[in-house]
């Protein structure tokens, strides 16, 4: 329906406000949530956006904003502009934010768990390696989840339940 209800998403806000040397960013938060059924992996972000009342739109890595998700199978990029190389995918500012601080851009992707390689609902315990990041293209800055290395691009983990 185009809007975005915390209460669908069950568990906490994990934060994603860390540089490549995982030190904390000063500034707007940006906050990832993960929900799963028994055929899709559901991932939203939301980012606080202080300083700027525009989103950087377009497709170019370095000058738009944009979220990327990397799994050891695919790696999914949604732009605020809502274009995406994901099946289903939503982004740019969520319609109809009543309070709280600065504008809030959102960023949903719907993923089928076979793309990612998993049977249909995974058992509770399984881990899946994952990583996000989030550009800021107004500020060229990025914010990791977890800072990647030249060898693992992918150092987090999703925990089934």
């Amino acid at each position: 329906d185009g809007t975005f209800d915390a209460a669908f998403w069950p568990g906490v806000w994990g934060n994603i406000n860390r540089g490549a040397d995982l030190m904390p960013f000063n500034g707007p938060p940006v906050w990832v949530r993960a929900a799963h059924d028994a055929t899709n992996l559901y991932l939203a972000v939301r980012v606080a956006l202080f300083n700027h009342e525009k989103l950087a739109e377009g497709h170019d890595p370095e000058t738009s904003d944009h979220v990327v998700f990397a799994f050891p199978a695919l790696r999914l990029i949604g732009y605020a502009d809502g274009t995406s190389n994901a099946k289903r995918f939503h982004g740019g500012y969520e319609k109809a934010k009543k309070k709280g601080f600065g504008k809030m851009a959102l960023y949903v992707f719907e993923v089928p768990l076979a793309d990612l390689g998993l049977a249909a609902a995974p058992a509770s315990g399984k881990t899946l390696p994952f990583n996000c990041t989030v550009r800021n293209g107004v500020y060229r800055e990025t914010r990791y989840w977890e800072s990647p290395s030249a060898t693992n691009a992918v150092p987090g983990r999703i925990v089934f339940k």
